[in-house]
């Protein structure tokens, strides 16, 4: 399974590793809290903003709890992206951080 826990999202983070934080939640949600650094591209939107999502960079999936962001994960996976999704969404990671 492509994932990443919160714990080893924030190791990359914290070594300034080549990332790109897609956030797929609605805009209303990303307003309310997300991770700095994150871009919002909701999940109905992806496939019309890829444009915007580099190659060349590992993309992390984002949302509440993880089952959005596994649908992204996979949706880029299948574009050819190295994407991995964080486990538990913004929940798992609030807790942690």
């Amino acid at each position: 399974m492509a994932t990443i826990s919160a714990q080893q999202l924030k190791e990359k983070l914290d070594s300034k590793e080549n990332l790109f934080l897609c956030d797929v939640r609605e805009p209303f949600e990303y307003q309310e809290d997300n991770i700095s650094g994150s871009v919002n591209i909701p999940l109905g939107q992806l496939s019309q903003q890829l444009k915007i999502i580099p190659k060349e960079k590992l993309v992390i999936t984002i949302c509440a709890h993880g089952i959005r962001s596994k649908r992204a994960q996979e949706f880029l996976s299948q574009q050819g992206y190295k994407a991995l999704t964080l486990v538990g969404g913004l929940k798992e990671w609030k807790e942690v951080y």
